[in-house]
């Protein structure tokens, strides 16, 4: 999705994205969140949407700084943080000018880095890195592949949909083994042997590596949660920079 496409959802946000923070059912990332807080004062929200993990991040930390490619997530983000007085959004471009904050503590990237070029994910990465202190924290929330399987192994036995939500996208360019279609969006998919490899080249250490779990009826698979254990789930991880 490009930046015209954020635009576009950005009216209709609860409709086509699942809140990731608050669908965590184990948890996982309010927990990490705050454990990073205990030691970290400001943060950098690379990736906001219209904001829906900033009224959290401002009860965590001194110094909030929310950033999107999009204009209208950002005026939605804004208009939600009005009340929070250590909370700023911004967009991209007003971010690239001088005296818009940094460096910070700690990034947080919840679900940003899912591009199928792995350019554009490389050069995103980048620039959130760039606002990061040596010594600060990167929290990565990252669609996880091995979850991919898991969900259709779950679909065939347990559901009676014959059709899958994810695909193999046409035309998404250079071969990636971790690029699956979600209802037809090319979206990058992370394993957990690639993670440290990918932070590792950019002189990050992985601290922890842990499953933010959802429900099953984030996979529209109903009354799945009390018969099969295991949940679907995206990777997250909180890496340190040297």
């Amino acid at each position: 999705m490009n930046e015209r496409d954020w635009d576009r959802v950005a009216g209709s946000w609860d409709e086509h994205i699942m809140s990731s923070l608050h669908e965590n059912v184990n948890g996982s990332i309010a927990a990490l969140i705050a454990a990073t807080a205990a030691s970290h004062r400001s943060i950098l929200d690379y990736g906001c949407g219209v904001g829906g993990y900033l009224p959290l991040l401002s009860a965590c930390f001194d110094q909030v700084v929310g950033v999107d490619y999009s204009a209208r997530c950002v005026e939605q983000a804004q208009a939600q943080t009005r009340e929070l007085p250590n909370v700023r959004v911004h967009t991209v471009k007003q971010f690239a000018r001088p005296g818009s904050g940094g460096p910070f503590d700690a990034v947080l990237m919840a679900n940003v880095l899912l591009h199928p070029r792995p350019p554009v994910r490389a050069r995103i990465l980048d620039l959130a890195l760039a606002r990061l202190r040596p010594g600060g924290v990167l929290l990565l929330l990252l669609p996880s592949i091995e979850s991919v399987h898991l969900s259709e192994a779950v679909r065939r036995a347990h559901t009676r949909q014959r059709r899958s939500a994810y695909s193999r996208p046409a035309g998404s360019g250079a071969f990636d083994p971790g690029v699956i279609g979600i209802n037809g969006q090319a979206t990058k998919h992370y394993s957990a042997e690639e993670i440290p490899l990918l932070l590792q080249a950019r002189r990050l250490s992985v601290i922890s590596l842990a499953r933010a779990e959802y429900s099953w009826r984030s996979e529209s698979f109903d009354r799945l949660d009390h018969r099969i254990a295991a949940r679907p789930w995206d990777w997250l991880v909180s890496a340190t920079r040297r």
